[in-house]
């Protein structure tokens, strides 16, 4: 997104597509050149519990950032409610995210105009 908008504040449209391009083409290409391999590799029986490994420590890294930028997403206590009803949301009734994000900018406008 950042290519895209320097792109754009530099060259206009133009800039802004070679922008995003640049930015996203060259891994868009390499996995396209990795994903006959891959699936080779996913039959290996080493693989399953290198991945299970890694998408712990993945979601363990994003456990540890939720919790660094909590004190900045929810100041308060209408956006700890916003941010509760969103989790709620999005785990138990399967709400995509887009209806929840502009739910929750509706909201926090409508609170902003109140307060």
């Amino acid at each position: 997104m950042i290519a895209a908008y320097v792109g754009y504040k530099v060259a206009g449209i133009a800039g802004a597509i070679v922008g995003a391009l640049t930015i996203f083409l060259p891994a868009f290409v390499l996995m396209l050149c990795v994903l006959p391999v891959l699936e080779r590799f996913a039959e290996l029986s080493w693989i399953k519990p290198a991945i299970r490994g890694i998408s712990a420590a993945v979601i363990g890294c994003l456990v540890v950032t939720l919790l660094q930028l909590f004190p900045q997403a929810a100041p308060d206590v209408p956006a700890i409610g916003m941010l509760l009803a969103a989790t709620v949301g999005a785990i138990v009734w399967r709400a995509p995210p887009l209806p929840l994000i502009l739910s929750g900018a509706t909201l926090g406008l409508a609170l902003r105009l109140v307060i």
